[in-house]
């Protein structure tokens, strides 16, 4: 999950911050794709239990929210071998939620982000991580996507990925 306070490159262009985004609006993808938001949630950090980190001075989000790599593999601060998380399963405009759940992506494809992971950026190019910060969020509210085709798109210059499409085929993609 992502904090607020963080700017989202949208579809047109322009930039939203991420507490503002609602289901329709564009984003961008790193390829320069527009991705259609087709569900939000929002929720209150629980300040026991997740780790928040911080990544070159810009990109803040929890531990196991992943990142998606040139070298088509995704990349997160958790345990990749852990990286069973509670799942939100869309329904209409909005989230159900699940235990249990492994979100669908190949265990093997996702690895631990580490300073020097080249992460993807915005229109086929890429961003060294060269710092990693565990933070504490100002303001308590965290925020999660449900994004159309790769299910990915840049936040503070980064590619996140809001929830993985098990039908796209990210290695095709590069």
């Amino acid at each position: 999950m992502l904090v607020s306070g963080q700017r989202v490159l949208m579809g047109d262009g322009s930039v939203k911050m991420i507490e503002n985004l609602l289901p329709g609006d564009t984003v961008l993808d790193w390829k320069g794709n527009v991705q259609t938001v087709e569900g939000v949630m929002c929720s209150k950090i629980d300040p026991i239990g997740r780790k928040f980190y911080k990544y070159n001075q810009k990109l803040t989000m929890t531990e196991t929210h992943p990142m998606y790599s040139v070298d088509t593999n995704f990349y997160c601060m958790g345990n990749p071998r852990q990286f069973w998380i509670t799942s939100i399963q869309y329904v209409g405009q909005y989230f159900q939620i699940k235990r249990d759940y492994n979100w669908g992506t190949n265990i093997e494809k996702i690895k631990e982000l580490t300073v020097g992971t080249q992460i993807a950026s915005y229109e086929n190019e890429y961003e060294t991580i060269t710092s990693i910060e565990e933070v504490v969020p100002d303001d308590g509210w965290a925020y999660n996507h449900k994004v159309s085709g790769s299910g990915t798109y840049v936040v503070e210059g980064l590619c996140v990925n809001a929830w993985p499409n098990e039908r796209f085929d990210y290695t095709a993609w590069v």
